[in-house]
């Protein structure tokens, strides 16, 4: 069997490009298409294979006719892809082995539907598109919903259960991470939707070059899903079909397809408990059968809380692969939202206390969503890919939140970037480290967390307030923060014409004295201090937590280097006051305040605070090379849009 690469791959985002932006309008097609099938079927019309597939269902299909249609277009559609021939349903059903299906509904016409359908399948790309078409929210991004209000509910319903497209890369990435060389090994997506997971199994099986029987066998007995949907249990056993069809011979596919979406049930995934059978509790073993041979588990489980009253659904999913992969030759992995790492509510540091319990050997990969997204653009959000090999006691590698652009996506799935957390624990958060110098920095730092007993009061205030609230041994910082970390100490002439003032609170330090104010501007402003922030917390939000944790607010300095930093501290004031941004968010003001990219104090800043760690040389070119890293990503400094941004508020001002 030949594989044919393409060029472009459709199913994974690249520059200008998102997988849900090219494959919703697909969907939307598919979708209505769907619809006016349904509409000339009977209420109460079921096709036999699909009842036949669903005999492990747990969950009750209640629109036969509606799944029927779903079941159809994605059959003509199947089928025109394979044979190469403009979509029909009648042929699709006669080569697909349901010759009594296509004689019963002979009299029905469906030349309109088949139209629609056509465009679909002509589409660039609609081969590797094919299992994002099968999605019955359809465009759903929020330039979708601003151009057709109609699309409103369609994006509340997706957001509400938190689905998003996975690209294909992402998919293929985790399975060939845990793939292993186990030749019997079995795959479980408990999340599975339209079986994106479970394809790109079956794709890498394909490239191995797998005899077209083995494939079929393989598909049919080595691939297991779940998901809450019926409908999405049947998208998920078309995508597996989709790959075997050139595999299948004609008449023979009505029950491959059976033989692989009995594999794939539609359940509560957050029912099952463990891999053996258990008296009163859902297992593998009461859906599946025994599953003797070594565990594959790969999902990308819903984020939202409109899935189920669990506030962090995808936490119960973390557990879950820890309690089914039990053994040494059992592997997992996850792509899940940031905060699995860097919340620290109750829900998030019990599960990674369980995490830890559980054992394995963890490799944790963080992806930012600036200036481009794991997902791509149309779901702009954090990212973390976590991998566990095995049991035995728990050991976790972790990586830096990685920022890039799309031209660089090729290089983001690797482990190579991941390094050996050690003693770190991992319970409040996972600590994100991109290489031994900040292992080592950041084991120097929580040496001092929270050792004074005297550190500068904390509270939070309107920006409205600000200015009635400075006073010399006073500090602001804002409470988000992207390329640098906005602290002030007050707002400048150029604020004061700003209004309103955005809602926003920001943090406000009480030192006791001016003198330890300008000290902690020092620190603040500090290298060091930004890289602190990436590595404890999400990116975005400045909380209140980090600043009163924060280590550097307990180094002991010499005499001469406090006096130094005092120093430093009002020079960088005076530098930031110059480079004040002003930006509008819903008719509400923002300001904060940066330092130039390449500034002599803060360097100065950051020797001296290594200087009281005792640091080793190395390590301030370590951070200097995080922080060209973080703010320039692909090699250009970024802040010479900021830079602009201040210049246009100072003629707005002006005028």
């Amino acid at each position: 069997m030949k594989v044919v690469e393409l060029s472009v791959d459709y199913s994974r985002p690249a520059a200008g490009r998102s997988v849900a932006a090219v494959a919703a309008p697909l969907a939307l097609s598919m979708s209505s298409a769907a619809k006016k099938i349904s509409a000339q079927l009977s209420p109460q019309h079921s096709l036999g294979w699909l009842d036949r597939g669903a005999e492990r269902d747990l969950v009750p299909n209640n629109d036969c006719s509606g799944r029927s249609g779903w079941a159809l277009a994605a059959l003509a559609v199947l089928h025109a892809l394979t044979v190469g021939c403009r979509p029909d349903i009648d042929q699709a059903l006669v080569w697909f082995g349901d010759r009594s299906t296509a004689r019963a509904l002979q009299h029905i016409d469906f030349d309109q539907v088949e139209e629609e359908l056509a465009g679909v399948a002509s589409a660039s790309g609609a081969a590797e598109l094919f299992p994002y078409t099968l999605d019955p929210f359809g465009p759903t991004s929020r330039l979708d919903a601003m151009r057709d209000g109609s699309r409103k509910p369609h994006r509340a319903a997706r957001k509400n259960i938190g689905s998003f497209y996975t690209p294909s890369d992402v998919a293929e990435f985790m399975v060939s991470a845990i793939r292993g060389n186990e030749p019997n090994a079995v795959w479980f997506d408990p999340a599975c939707g339209s079986g994106v997971f479970l394809r790109a199994a079956l794709k890498i099986e394909i490239k191995e070059g797998r005899r077209e029987r083995d494939l079929i066998e393989f598909a049919a007995t080595r691939l297991f899903g779940i998901d809450i949907s019926t409908q999405a249990a049947d998208f998920a056993a078309f995508s597996v079909c989709q790959q075997l069809a050139h595999s299948v011979q004609p008449d023979e596919f009505v029950e491959v397809w059976v033989q692989v979406r009995r594999n794939i049930v539609a359940a509560d995934s957050m029912g099952v408990t463990s891999r053996e059978a258990k008296l009163g509790a859902l297992s593998l073993h009461d859906l599946f059968g025994e599953i003797t041979a070594p565990l594959r588990f790969v999902c990308n489980p819903p984020y939202s809380a409109g899935f189920s009253s669990i506030r962090a659904p995808y936490l119960s999913f973390l557990d879950l692969s820890w309690q089914l992969c039990t053994r040494a030759q059992d592997n997992a992995a996850l792509v899940l939202p940031l905060s699995v790492a860097s919340n620290r509510d109750t829900n998030h540091c019990q599960a990674r206390s369980r995490l830890v319990e559980a054992g394995g050997q963890w490799g944790m990969l963080f992806f930012d969503r600036q200036p481009h997204a794991l997902f791509g653009e149309d779901a702009k959000t954090r990212a973390a890919i976590l991998i566990r090999r095995g049991t035995g006691k728990c050991k976790v590698r972790t990586s830096g939140l990685l920022k890039w652009t799309s031209s660089q996506r090729a290089s983001i799935f690797s482990e190579e970037r991941a390094v050996n957390l050690a003693d770190a624990s991992i319970a409040k958060f996972v600590p994100k480290l991109g290489n031994g110098d900040e292992v080592e920095l950041y084991n120097l730092l929580t040496r001092y967390k929270l050792r004074r007993p005297t550190r500068p009061a904390l509270r939070a205030i309107a920006p409205a307030s600000v200015r009635a609230a400075s006073e010399p041994k006073r500090l602001f910082v804002g409470s988000t923060a992207y390329n640098f970390i906005n602290v002030f100490r007050g707002y400048t002439e150029e604020n004061s014409q700003l209004h309103p003032l955005s809602d926003s609170k920001v943090h406000m330090l009480d030192f006791a004295s001016e003198d330890d104010a300008r000290v902690g501007f020092a620190l603040l402003s500090s290298t060091i201090a930004f890289w602190l922030w990436h590595v404890e917390g999400d990116g975005f939000h400045l909380t209140s937590w980090f600043l009163k944790e924060l280590p550097l607010f307990d180094l002991n300095f010499e005499r001469i280097d406090k006096e130094r930093l005092s120093e430093l501290g009002n020079h960088m004031w005076l530098e930031a006051q110059n480079n004040m941004v002003a930006s509008n968010n819903g008719g509400k003001w923002t300001t904060s305040y940066s330092l130039n990219p390449n500034c002599p104090a803060r360097t100065s800043a950051d020797s001296t605070i290594l200087r009281a760690l005792r640091a080793k040389s190395g390590i301030l070119e370590a951070v200097r090379e995080f922080n060209f890293r973080a703010t320039s990503i692909d090699g250009k400094h970024r802040s010479a849009r900021a830079q602009l941004q201040s210049s246009e508020t100072k003629k707005v001002l002006a005028l």
